[in-house]
């Protein structure tokens, strides 16, 4: 995690790799950066990177259903956000620009009414769920069973979460 909060600091780094064989941190400089890897899809989501405690955060501008997101965090060795506490909410809201939803790693299609975070599948324990076009969130439809971002008030400042059609395709946080 340090290795990467270096990088990210740097404009000039183009690469971060940590040997815990040798507990060093390696961090690429103009002069050690391929060219490749400075236009690689990777390579942009971790320089698009926020940290929040021990978690980097990646807003994924990309448009596609809930379970492409997901697929697509997994590529790269992260999983779709989880939120553990109202500080961390409000800093992924920090990170969310788009109008309607944004995908986040919460669902409850195994068991209706029964939202967990995906990867690792544990139970939700804090939330903050809005209310969308006069609906309290979630409202438990049989075809909305995963959890995004909404901007839930009719100003567009307050982002809360909304149980989502999960073929819907938003914009997306990943988490490493």
């Amino acid at each position: 995690m340090e290795c990467v909060s270096l990088c990210l600091r740097d404009n000039g780094c183009c690469f971060t790799n940590y040997k815990d064989s040798t507990k060093e941190c390696i961090v690429g400089t103009p002069n050690r950066c391929h060219e490749s890897s400075e236009v690689a899809f990777g390579w942009q989501l971790l320089r698009r990177g926020r940290i929040y405690k021990n978690k980097v955060f990646f807003h994924v501008g990309d448009f596609d259903s809930w379970s492409n997101a997901q697929a697509l965090c997994d590529n790269f060795g992260m999983r779709l956000a989880t939120v553990n506490s109202s500080k961390e909410n409000d800093f992924l809201k920090s990170l969310t620009n788009h109008p309607n939803g944004l995908w986040i790693g919460g669902s409850d299609s195994l068991s209706e009414g029964n939202w967990k975070w995906d990867k690792p599948t544990k139970a939700i324990t804090f939330d903050d769920w809005g209310t969308s076009l006069l609906f309290l969130q979630p409202q438990g439809w049989l075809f909305e069973n995963c959890l995004s971002f909404w901007n839930c008030d009719p100003w567009g400042s307050q982002y809360q979460w909304a149980d989502a059609n999960c073929g819907m395709n938003y914009p997306f946080l990943c988490e490493r």
